[in-house]
């Protein structure tokens, strides 16, 4: 990709200078969180969060503990984003955002949130594992066990380029990506 043109101050230090065309808002018009949960037992198939993957968990891995109903557990669309939000004190080295490739149900203790249409689902979860790898979760959160939730993503500064923009990042990024298996 070329360079642009000309740039300007993001207003965030840790996003440092953004080009002059594009945006920078805060998640809550980027995002919605989900709140659909697997009431009535409509989805079968469950999903889990590993290593900044979202993958399908085979049914004889569903030991230990295991929900008496898997009812509470939130609905995931494909291009929907999971982030796991707990625990932000003990581990520091987990990926903690995955995009779902699969549709699914997995924990509501983990963040889901939706792109709004003119949001490229795959700009926005490539953006926020980049700022995982920055940590910069690390600096939000409260409680006992620093954990985050919506209130915490709602105001989190995005930066948004243009829709056509977003899928030419995600086509370039996707050339150095690791092939899936």
């Amino acid at each position: 990709m070329l360079r642009y043109d000309s740039y300007k101050p993001s207003g965030v230090e840790w996003i440092g200078k953004v080009p002059s065309h594009w945006e920078v808002r805060p998640g809550f018009t980027c995002f919605k969180e989900n709140k659909d949960r697997n009431k009535g037992l409509i989805e079968k198939t469950v999903l889990s969060l590993s290593y900044g993957q979202i993958v399908i968990k085979p049914e004889e891995k569903l030991t230990g503990l295991v929900p008496e109903s898997f009812e509470s557990y939130q609905l995931i669309k494909v291009g929907d984003i999971v982030i796991r939000t707990i625990d932000l004190q003990n581990d520091k080295t987990s990926l903690r955002v995955g995009l779902a490739k699969n549709s699914g149900m997995i924990t509501s203790a983990y963040l889901g949130l939706r792109c709004t249409p003119e949001i490229n689902s795959d700009y926005l979860f490539r953006l926020l594992e980049s700022y995982d790898a920055l940590k910069v979760f690390y600096g939000m959160g409260s409680g006992l066990r620093q954990n985050m939730d919506f209130g915490d993503f709602k105001r989190l500064p995005i930066a948004v380029p243009p829709r056509s923009e977003q899928d030419q990042i995600v086509s370039f990024l996707d050339l150095f990506s690791p092939i899936e298996i």
